[in-house]
């Protein structure tokens, strides 16, 4: 997935979807906001066209290289985002039952907005 936001704030549903989803994030800072990914390590994020271009170029031509980022990018998104991060504060807010928790198929059908 491409972000090469360069304006606006908050977090970005499509960012959110690429690290849950496993898949090789690939933004500027912007784009990658709030997401606590890291260049190199959970993604590629660089606010430099010419970092973003040789990075992507690095993951695409090595598959351990993508793999083993898109393990990482996966691990990120859900201990982040999780759909029981915000559910089991919510739950206990309201005093109602202890929440399911999630799975790496359920939380990757969750819609972040």
């Amino acid at each position: 997935m491409v972000l090469p936001i360069r304006m606006g704030s908050g977090i970005r549903r499509r960012a959110v979807e690429a690290l849950v989803r496993g898949k090789v994030l690939c933004a500027t800072r912007r784009g990658a906001a709030g997401t606590g990914a890291q260049l190199g390590r959970d993604a590629i994020v660089s606010d430099a066209p010419e970092v973003l271009a040789a990075e992507l170029a690095r993951v695409l031509t090595s598959e351990g290289v993508r793999r083993a980022m898109e393990r990482r990018a996966a691990r990120l998104g859900i201990e982040r985002f999780a759909a029981s991060i915000a559910v089991e504060p919510l739950a206990r807010c309201l005093g109602v039952g202890e929440p399911r928790p999630a799975t790496p198929e359920v939380t990757a059908l969750v819609s972040y907005a």
